[in-house]
């Protein structure tokens, strides 16, 4: 198959510019959907909508995101070799 038929089906107007592709909006709907009461009471997170926390739960996560991974890649490479 040509790349032209993946292009078109992806939505991309321009095939030399892939960063130009226009998704449907049925596929950018994620946050309707988790603020859906139905998946709400599912995910029992009570009153608290998608997105509120983001701050909060950034924060928390700082250190884990900032710590190294150099342990834990020299203990594989190492276990592999």
């Amino acid at each position: 198959m040509e790349m032209s038929y993946y292009l078109d089906a992806m939505g991309c107007s321009n095939h030399l510019d892939v960063r130009e592709c226009h998704s449907p909006a049925e596929d950018n709907n994620y946050a309707d959907f988790v603020n859906l009461d139905s998946t709400r009471r599912a995910a029992h997170v009570g009153d608290v909508p998608f997105g509120a926390q983001s701050g909060d739960v950034y924060s928390y996560l700082i250190p884990d995101i900032c710590q190294s991974t150099r342990p834990v890649l020299e203990v594989r490479t190492t276990v592999n070799a």
